[in-house]
């Protein structure tokens, strides 16, 4: 793991115990979440330091509720369930990620455009 990334980890516990995340304090005052990207090459490090840290938080703040939410799997999940998800895949290895990325916007859009659902269905 490169000094940066190591640097960027350890700073999500100060960052979602903090007074101003908890309290709601961010620029539009809405509820207060914390996203962490990296690189997808770094996921087994992230994952392995998530999972540890998630499992110390209890007992370091036992007033604080937590959720962690991996983007990934719900999204997995949700194509899963619509039985889209191998769709996907095979529409990603013959036409790439430019035209996966335009079949996704319809079901992974808040107001799920029927039309976007209906290509990637097709394919």
């Amino acid at each position: 793991m490169d000094d940066k990334l190591k640097d960027r980890l350890n700073k999500i516990v100060p960052k979602i115990v903090s007074k101003e995340l908890l309290n709601n304090m961010g620029l539009g005052n809405e509820i207060g979440f914390y996203i962490f990207d990296y690189p997808p090459k770094e996921e087994l490090t992230v994952r392995e330091f998530i999972a540890s840290r998630l499992k110390q938080l209890p007992k370091e703040y036992p007033d604080i509720k937590l959720a962690h939410v991996n983007l990934f799997e719900l999204i997995i999940d949700y194509l899963q369930n619509r039985k889209l998800l191998d769709r996907a895949i095979k529409l990603q290895k013959e036409k790439g990620d430019e035209e996966l990325l335009k079949a996704l916007k319809g079901p992974l859009h808040e107001e799920k455009n029927c039309q976007s659902v209906y290509r990637l269905e097709r394919r």
